[in-house]
């Protein structure tokens, strides 16, 4: 198949870093069947391949993704929206909030309804001066879903989360990195630099303490104070017992003898 008709690419596997690439600029990546079941095994592909420590998600084109193909569906008399959800989004959605590895959104202009529930799943997400995001589910009668609601009540409080997904226009990317809801905006054509020195960074980390640190994070929601210095114990005791932290400590352990004299 031309790659330029396949639904998700998946390129640029150097130091460590993949690039998941949305594949329908004429859509603005609406999200349709083929690209959901496309991703899903993608993921799960660099998920079992050890050479990669940072995947990438991100929308060819103009956008990152305009949310759910509604000409897919909309022509449809048989369509059963939860079972639509169930088996295409859930799990795309799930396999993102639960990856091992760590996971970046470049968003890339758009990323509206579903497809901002993509990029609200990823660990990171930078984006470009011009994207604006938009929950869009109001304008056409329906309801959040594909875990924006579960996303954005945790990132932006319950009255927070209810004025973004209000929000007759959306917000603007500078909005958004101040209500904490993106880590990073970049100036016009400066998105690429940005992504790759974070990715490049992070994939040359300890593959095992990057693991562990998204699992004491994602495990922290709703635990005391107790219960998370019983977990941080345990999870400290995992990654001081890999062959990554003997090498980096070793390393670091050498460079401050070396600086010391």
């Amino acid at each position: 198949m031309d790659s330029r008709e396949h639904p998700v690419l998946v390129q640029d596997q150097t130091q460590g870093v993949l690039t998941l690439t949305m594949n329908r600029p004429h859509s603005l990546n609406a999200l349709n069947r083929e690209l959901l079941e496309s991703l899903r095994e993608a993921l799960d592909q660099a998920a079992a391949d050890d050479h990669v420590r940072v995947v990438v998600l991100t929308g060819a084109g103009r956008g990152f993704s305009s949310g759910q193909d509604l000409v897919e569906v909309s022509g449809d008399p048989d369509f059963d929206i939860e079972k639509h959800l169930r088996r295409y989004y859930h799990p795309v959605i799930r396999r993102l909030a639960e990856y091992p590895k760590l996971t970046i959104a470049r968003v890339n202009g758009v990323a509206a309804g579903a497809g901002a529930s993509l990029m609200l799943a990823c660990d990171l997400k930078f984006a470009d001066a011009r994207t604006k995001i938009h929950m869009a589910f109001l304008q056409i009668g329906l309801v959040p879903d594909s875990g924006a609601s579960y996303f954005l009540t945790r990132t932006l409080g319950q009255s927070g989360a209810l004025e973004m997904v209000l929000a007759d226009d959306g917000w603007t990317a500078e909005e958004a990195l101040r209500r904490g809801l993106i880590n990073r905006v970049a100036e016009t054509g400066m998105l690429d630099p940005l992504v790759r020195s974070w990715a490049q960074r992070l994939a040359a980390a300890s593959p095992v303490a990057l693991r562990l640190i998204k699992e004491e994070f994602r495990k922290a929601e709703g635990k005391n104070l107790d219960e998370m210095l019983t977990l941080e114990a345990r999870l400290q005791a995992e990654a001081a017992a890999s062959e990554a932290h003997r090498i980096a400590l070793a390393t670091f352990l050498n460079r401050k003898r070396k600086a010391d004299g």
